[in-house]
């Protein structure tokens, strides 16, 4: 039997993967419902709540449940290109917490980045913070939470930016 059943092959894709996943799967965009599906958690740590999705249109999505959430600071950030468009947030969707559907960018923590930025691509995510934490500062906002595994950098034009 042990040699039988290691030699099946496991289903590539279960028919309800989606048992795996939060249960809140759809959210409201100018009364429009927006159905999502969930494919993977992006985060490999049990207290981030933090998972890509498609929708069915084909949109990749960023979902994340969250105890707090400054809307304001995300759209102010993401008004300078330096967060990703922020398409939804509710409050007590899951027992008390926000769920924050955003644009999925890809980007990688910066903490992962490890010693292979050079001194300008440095340079360059340093500035690129920099300028998100003025613009909170003007309206007022502190980011307590200034942390590399906060900043997510991605290569544009062969050049990281934060």
């Amino acid at each position: 039997l042990k040699e039988y059943y290691g030699s099946l092959d496991a289903p590539s894709n279960p028919q309800n993967s989606q048992r795996f996943f939060p249960y809140p799967n759809r959210y409201k965009q100018q009364d429009i419902t927006i159905e999502f599906t969930y494919e993977k958690k992006l985060v490999d740590q049990p207290d981030k709540l933090l998972w890509k999705a498609i929708t069915k249109d084909g949109r990749e999505i960023v979902v994340k449940f969250t105890w707090r959430y400054n809307q304001r600071a995300h759209e102010l950030c993401s008004e300078i290109g330096k967060a990703p468009k922020l398409l939804y947030i509710n409050k007590e969707v899951v027992d008390g917490f926000y769920m924050v559907v955003m644009d999925y960018v890809k980007a990688k923590p910066l903490y992962n980045c490890g010693s292979s930025l050079t001194h300008d691509e440095c340079k360059t995510i340093f500035e690129d913070i920099e300028e998100a934490i003025s613009k909170l500062h003007k309206e007022n906002i502190v980011f307590a939470d200034l942390r590399d595994s906060n900043i997510l950098v991605n290569k544009s034009q062969g050049q990281y930016q934060g």
